[in-house]
């Protein structure tokens, strides 16, 4: 397959294409780290954040048994670390996709599914930190809403690249529009200054075997191997895709088993079966 495309490829590729600079609340989120009362006010303030993200809070998924009503509530039961991820979730999907809502709910509401699938498996295999599994999750694709600004087919063009037989899914997105949208997720990714291994994962994420080898550390490669597994339950390949099966789960998963100790059968079955529970059977509540 390519090598992928060049510096100038992607600047041809992009142009007329606005990436969104980083949000001042996620700038002074980042800036405060450590200083919770900080962080604290800092969401407070956002009137439309607060709402939304106590919303978030109060849903199934979290199952906090009473109704939480501030943001320090919020914080104190769930720590600083799940409350800033969530802001990261609502600011993300404010910042690309403000004119295209309607269009681009049902990619939001997978993204939140694979954040949430990542973070369950990395709470159940003790393997990943579950935090830093739910950021990677909610960024792995966010390249897609930037490309759709440009390309209004771009639905089509996710159909027909994951519909390829043999699992290559950004090589065949390339041979299309010349750009994929992992590449274009991890131009994002560098300029909010994500962390590297968040931005490794995105850049990578449909890389297969190779980019699991590639991977600079192990750490890097457990959270690279998450998202992909995340992704394979969250069934991300009927859900944007139309399509039934994967093709491209069947290029990793001997790597990804591999990684979480889970050659047997019946220890994958488990560990899908507690995600689906604690995770699918509640998106809808």
């Amino acid at each position: 397959m390519s090598s992928g495309p060049t510096a100038e490829d992607i600047k041809d590729a992009l142009r007329g294409v606005v990436i969104p600079p980083k949000p001042q609340i996620l700038i002074d989120i980042q800036k405060a780290a450590g200083d919770t009362v900080k962080i604290v006010d800092l969401i407070s303030k956002d009137t439309g954040v607060s709402a939304s993200l106590l919303k978030i809070v109060n849903s199934p998924f979290y199952g906090l048994g009473s109704k939480v009503t501030s943001i320090q509530k919020a914080v104190m039961l769930l720590g600083v670390d799940a409350v800033t991820n969530i802001v990261n979730a609502l600011i993300l999907r404010s910042s690309l996709s403000a004119e295209l809502e309607e269009q681009m709910s049902e990619f939001w509401d997978t993204s939140m599914d694979v954040a949430r699938a990542a973070q369950k498996i990395a709470e159940k295999t003790g393997l990943v930190n579950p935090e830093e599994a739910y950021t990677a999750g909610l960024f792995h694709n966010c390249g897609i809403p930037v490309l759709i600004q440009k390309h209004k087919n771009y639905p089509d063009i996710i159909k027909q690249s994951y519909a390829d037989p043999d699992g290559y899914v950004i090589e065949t997105e390339r041979q299309l529009i010349t750009v994929d949208h992992a590449i274009v997720g991890y131009k994002l990714c560098r300029l909010w200054n994500m962390d590297d291994r968040i931005s490794f994962v995105v850049r990578h994420h449909h890389g297969g075997k190779k980019a699991i080898k590639k991977a600079p550390d192990e750490e890097t490669k457990r959270l690279l191997a998450c998202i992909i597994l995340a992704e394979h339950f969250a069934e991300l390949f009927k859900m944007l895709a139309k399509q039934d099966k994967s093709f491209a789960w069947k290029r990793v998963k001997k790597y990804i088993k591999q990684t979480f100790n889970l050659e047997e059968k019946e220890d994958y079955m488990n560990l899908k079966d507690d995600v689906i529970e604690a995770v699918f059977n509640l998106s809808d509540g």
